[in-house]
């Protein structure tokens, strides 16, 4: 969620809505969130998300 719109429960209502699509067409909804990204850990803990496991990601860049 942009900034300037944070706190209006928009991103719970997005995720809600694309969980619960999921759910009846027979997927199982995850997600990957990086641990620094606190405020959206919060909101999934919420929905009732829970911790599977700590995936390791890498940022490569390119040498000019």
């Amino acid at each position: 969620t942009h900034p300037e719109f944070t706190g209006r429960k928009y991103a719970q209502h997005l995720i809600s809505y694309i969980v619960n699509k999921n759910i009846n067409d027979g997927i199982i909804p995850f997600l990957h969130v990086s641990a620094i990204n606190k405020r959206a850990i919060k909101v999934y803990e919420f929905l009732g998300f829970e911790k599977r496991r700590i995936i390791s990601f890498t940022n490569i860049k390119r040498l000019k």
